[in-house]
């Protein structure tokens, strides 16, 4: 079964608890409602599928940004956090049950 976890301004939070940190390759302008993380038994799910258009007098512009990843560990994953960090970086955190 598979939790759907919420966002979390990281500055906030302490993670000497949590085993793994994972980078992604969001970039900041995404909006946090566009991505979607769920937590795994074993792991995780990230993916975003953003697009965005604007129209002005001298023309249009469309852009869409899909990123998808899931990853498996083997070991129960206990707690997944995520979020935007202070250099604007959307960092993934894991807790697995053996800690």
């Amino acid at each position: 079964m598979s939790e759907k976890k919420s966002h979390e301004n990281l500055k906030e939070l302490d993670f000497s608890q949590y085993s793994r940190k994972i980078f992604t390759a969001i970039p900041p302008y995404i909006p946090v409602e566009a991505i979607k993380l769920l937590k795994l038994p074993d792991g995780y799910n990230i993916s975003v599928n953003h697009k965005e258009s604007q129209k002005n007098t001298n023309g249009s512009y469309m852009a869409t940004f899909i990123y998808e990843i899931e990853e498996h560990y083997g070991i129960k994953v206990k707690d997944l956090r995520g979020g935007f960090n202070a250099q604007h970086l959307y960092e993934i955190y894991i807790k697995f049950e053996d800690q």
